[in-house]
């Protein structure tokens, strides 16, 4: 197994330190499809610098992760993982009680 560069081994050292900087949705193209899809942009600020990692909603239901920037490189494990830490899950909904009397 090759060394990782310096640069990109800090780089994902320091995405566990991250900020979030935005989250947008985007339209993006991918060569795996003819058409235009959906995606999550997430902007993120380290101390090793900037980067964005897209989480595209392809057709089948699976979710792509695209990174540029310090994430340039990573895994889709890597970026699926930065992404969740980035992100917070929605809160389950309250479970509805129904109308009574």
């Amino acid at each position: 197994m090759a060394a990782m560069e310096p640069s990109l081994r800090d780089a994902r050292e320091e995405r566990d330190r991250s900020e979030l900087r935005g989250l947008d949705r985007v339209l993006v193209r991918t060569r795996e499809s003819a058409v235009t899809l959906s995606a999550w942009s997430l902007a993120l600020v380290t101390a090793a610098g900037n980067g964005t990692i897209r989480r595209i909603d392809a057709p089948s239901g699976a979710s792509l992760y695209r990174g540029d920037g310090i994430c340039l490189g990573w895994t889709q494990s890597e970026l699926e993982a930065a992404y969740r830490r980035a992100v917070p899950e929605p809160p389950s909904p309250e479970p509805d009680a129904g109308q009574l009397g």
